[in-house]
């Protein structure tokens, strides 16, 4: 009988040691999901920020609202204006860019528009042989480099050519 009673209390030992280590392995299993959990929000909150930070920065976007196409030629909203018509890709283009610069710095400019040669949707106004005596724009042509003066939605001014153009902005 006491054999019994030892077995028996080996055996109630064995069954709490026994429920003791799933406790533990069950505690243990949670905090390591939560830790788990922890590291990976935190994780992706560190990237997810870092990742704002570099596409906020690159992705501003500026719209130029001095660049139009020939077909709006003229619908602008100011009474006289110039439009300059050149291939943004030349490297003419900064040199125009530059006199443009200074003509707007130095007085009251007439406002200049900027219209690209090599612009899909300028294409049927471009042409071997310039119209300089265009007044209509169905009947606008241009070959090159132009800066052209409107005044009440009509051309009133053509200029073609680098020298021109630069005499015409200084």
């Amino acid at each position: 009988m006491a054999k019994s009673k030892i077995k028996k209390i080996v055996k109630t030992k064995n069954i709490v040691d026994d429920e003791d280590v799933k406790f533990r392995k069950l505690v243990i299993i949670f905090a390591a999901m939560i830790i788990l959990c922890v590291g990976t929000y935190l994780l992706t909150d560190v990237l997810i920020e870092k990742k704002d930070k570099e596409s906020s920065s690159s992705s501003e976007i500026e719209i130029d609202y001095k660049k139009i196409l020939l077909g709006d030629l003229l619908n602008q909203k100011e009474n006289e204006y110039y439009v300059l018509i050149v291939d943004f890709e030349s490297k003419d283009f900064e040199d125009y860019e530059t006199i443009l610069q200074e003509y707007e710095y130095e007085r009251e400019a007439i406002p200049v528009y900027k219209s690209n040669l090599n612009d899909g949707m300028n294409k049927k106004y471009i042409d071997e042989k310039s119209n300089p005596k265009a007044s209509k724009i169905s009947e606008l042509k241009v070959s090159g480099s132009t800066l052209i003066l409107i005044k009440e939605k009509e051309i009133s001014g053509y200029y073609e050519g680098a020298i021109k153009i630069t005499e015409k902005l200084k």
